[in-house]
């Protein structure tokens, strides 16, 4: 073990030697060299190109633009069922048809029925005006002619029942009986759809429904929104669409609202009611206002002078510089710049009020 005076005396070197550089920096009349400012943390946005810009998107189920399950008033054994699944049928076109004999028979007794009650009632007249007859009489006639004309009209209908015609222009989707089959009255027989027109049926959430414009009719909502439909197993194909339809109170259980989307399906492929589809909603543009892009609402700020600004980065040396830009109309959580930025610029999307020009960024997050 050394002496404890050689320990001392490593003890003071160290010392001396540390102190040096700070002894001489002093002398010498120079103040320490700070250290380098730590790069701010920032998230960055690469603008995107005028009409790119994504505001919602919603998953949707292809379906008809009417769809029907006709039925027949009356219950019967059908005899002629003259329609094939696919086949398109016209408005008034018969479906199905089911054996008369019965609603024809009936129909038979109530004419007769109403005959007799009919001459009952000229008769009863003609003896109440010799005052043969007392009026009470007259009246009972009429009472059982108004019967016969209502069970006339009863096995009129009844016939004409016993024919099921197409609603509307359509096509068989599917038969749901079979030929020589004995139906009940309101049975379903088959269901028809019109593909004239598609749509989808969207349900957006409140957040959303929240940061929409108010008293808007579906026309103004369809050309602020843009629409377009995306099928899943038509890859990059869109079709444009309109709103057909919007509820205005949400659904209990999911607490959405129903927006009904319609669209003319294209000559070229097939799409078929039950397909997956989704909805693309572009963010809403005023006039004057097409080729603005779309940034968050956070990114941009206003100096004392009222000039809107925000922060751009270059995105090789990450330093933020300043740029002034012509802010439009906010939508939602969003704001349109109108002019100062183009299409591939990066901008700080966060801490914002922590930069300055030339400082040094670093990115974090998306």
């Amino acid at each position: 073990m050394p002496p404890i005076g050689a320990i001392e005396h490593r003890i003071a070197v160290s010392i001396a030697t540390a102190l040096l550089p700070i002894a001489l920096a002093i002398g010498c009349g120079g103040d320490p060299t700070p250290p380098p400012r730590p790069a701010q943390p920032v998230k960055i946005l690469t603008v995107p190109g005028a009409g790119s810009n994504v505001a919602f998107e919603y998953p949707g189920e292809v379906s008809a633009n009417q769809r029907a399950e006709p039925a027949f008033e009356v219950p019967g054994k059908i005899i002629d069922f003259p329609v094939i699944e696919g086949q398109a049928i016209a408005e008034g076109d018969i479906i199905a048809a089911l054996d008369p004999r019965d609603y024809q028979a009936e129909l038979d007794r109530a004419k007769a029925n109403l005959s007799k009650a009919a001459t009952d009632v000229d008769r009863y007249q003609i003896l109440f005006d010799k005052g043969v007859s007392p009026k009470t009489d007259l009246e009972s006639a009429r009472r059982r002619y108004d019967v016969a004309v209502a069970e006339h009209s009863k096995a009129e209908k009844a016939v004409e029942d016993s024919t099921l015609r197409a609603p509307f222009s359509g096509t068989v989707a599917k038969k749901l009986v079979s030929d020589f089959e004995n139906v009940r009255a309101k049975q379903s027989i088959i269901i028809l759809e019109d593909e004239s027109t598609l749509q989808v049926e969207i349900g957006i959430p409140e957040q959303d429904y929240g940061q929409m414009k108010p008293g808007l009719t579906n026309e103004e909502r369809t050309r602020r929104s843009k629409p377009k439909v995306t099928i899943s197993s038509i890859p990059g194909r869109s079709f444009d669409a309109y709103v057909k339809e919007f509820t205005t109170t949400a659904d209990p259980v999911t607490r959405t609202f129903t927006a009904t989307l319609a669209f003319s399906p294209p000559g070229d492929v097939n799409i078929r009611p039950g397909m997956t589809a989704k909805v693309v909603i572009s963010p809403p543009t005023l006039p004057g206002e097409e080729g603005a892009v779309l940034i968050p609402a956070r990114a941009l700020l206003t100096d004392p002078e009222g000039q809107a600004f925000l922060w751009k980065i270059d995105p090789e040396t990450l330093v933020a510089s300043r740029s002034d830009v012509v802010a439009g109309s906010l939508s939602g959580q969003d704001v349109t710049i109108l002019q100062g930025l183009e299409p591939g610029d990066q901008i700080a999307v966060s801490g914002v009020h922590k930069l300055s020009d030339g400082m040094v960024v670093r990115k974090f997050g998306k």
